[in-house]
């Protein structure tokens, strides 16, 4: 198993314009933090799922992946609240970021912990 084998995960509304591009920044953020993409997951959603942010056939989607891959992050495009993240991980037993964990997680990792440090307290605050 690779240390930083991830699943890219996404959810989307209807008719979303430049969610193309979106998601494509969002690998080269993952590839920078040094993850291997070992899959992919977008789901179409008008309303996310308020306890995960999406619908119980995508998470068991997403577990089947786990299984196959070997992954052990589940990177999530979509910005996810405390109680999201912790169901997540809690439903697929790997380690769950959002766009703004993977961001930090850059920093940290390139010698910036002024930087990080001031992030850091911001995230905790955003919670």
């Amino acid at each position: 198993m690779t240390l930083n084998n991830a699943i890219i995960a996404m959810l989307r509304r209807p008719k979303e314009e430049y969610w193309r591009f979106k998601l494509n920044e969002f690998k080269k953020l993952a590839i920078a933090a040094g993850y291997t993409l070992a899959g992919e997951i977008i789901q179409i959603k008008k309303v996310p799922r308020a306890a995960t942010l999406f619908g119980r056939g995508k998470i068991e989607e997403i577990k089947k992946v786990i299984e196959e891959t070997q992954a052990n992050t589940l990177l999530v495009y979509n910005v996810l609240k405390s109680i999201q993240k912790v169901n997540l991980e809690l439903l697929t037993g790997i380690t769950v970021l959002d766009r703004y964990d993977l961001t930090l997680e850059i920093f940290a990792k390139n010698g910036m912990p002024a930087l990080f440090h001031r992030h850091h307290l911001t995230a905790i605050r955003h919670d």
